[in-house]
């Protein structure tokens, strides 16, 4: 039994010998073959063994190899090999679009966030850009906003405010109205009942309230600004208007 581990051993040191030194021209034409059909877990195997070893800037296959990852959900190693087709400038429109996917994917915000931005600089009009911030900005800013958690969810939603799109930029500066409405709303409705009974903190609480109705208003006459039409803000600017009577 011994001299039987002893040679299976054996076996698999050699295979994995043979492994490391495949011939780099069958790697690429596996690779080339398995993305061809689709097969994205394989392309990415073949393609990532033949970069490893031969250690070539091969900048066709470093994308590819990303592309592949990701469709695999590899998305670290696609964070790595789309972060080298930026580096190469090769396809580097559609890199920083699959680097930005890659961290929504891993959920590292301030990655995205970091990333995104850099890539609107170079492609302004980018729209897969913006929807990949938009949908982060919205729906974590949306999650904090529900645990009440105002300051942290203002600071997700302004990120989106780097949005050049008219309608997802509107949608983030209404949602930052809605949160400052809400929040002023629900702090002078607790202090009310504070109006007889302690005039002081009543008044404390009042002032913050505004502060908040003040925020709100202004996030809401930048959204009539940009998309005079908007019904939802006007109606919601009138109603703080009103609440600051």
């Amino acid at each position: 039994m011994k001299r039987l581990f002893v040679l299976l051993v054996a076996n698999l040191l050699v295979w994995n010998s043979f492994a490391q030194n495949a011939d780099p021209n069958q790697l690429i034409k596996e690779g080339d073959e398995a993305l061809t059909a689709k097969n994205y877990p394989v392309a990415f195997e073949k393609y990532n063994a033949y970069l490893t070893q031969s250690g070539k800037n091969d900048t066709v296959r470093i994308y590819n190899c990303a592309v592949c990852a990701d469709k695999a959900d590899k998305f670290a190693d696609a964070a790595k090999y789309f972060e080298k087709s930026i580096k190469n400038n090769y396809k580097t429109e559609d890199a920083y679009v699959g680097l930005a996917k890659a961290y929504s994917d891993m959920k590292k915000g301030p990655e995205l966030i970091a990333t995104a931005k850099e890539g609107m600089e170079k492609f302004p009009e980018n729209i897969n850009l913006q929807k990949l911030v938009y949908v982060y900005c919205m729906k974590n800013g949306q999650a904090l906003q529900k645990a009440n958690k105002i300051k942290e969810a203002e600071d997700t939603f302004e990120q989106g405010l780097i949005i050049k799109d008219k309608k997802m930029k509107t949608n983030v500066l209404y949602s930052l109205g809605v949160l400052y409405y809400n929040a002023g709303a629900k702090t002078l409705q607790a202090a009310t009942p504070l109006a007889t009974s302690d005039p002081d903190k009543y008044a404390k609480e009042k002032t913050e309230a505004m502060n908040d109705f003040k925020k709100a208003s202004e996030y809401l006459n930048e959204v009539t600004t940009i998309a005079p039409d908007n019904a939802n803000a006007k109606k919601l600017l009138d109603a703080v208007k009103a609440a600051m009577k």
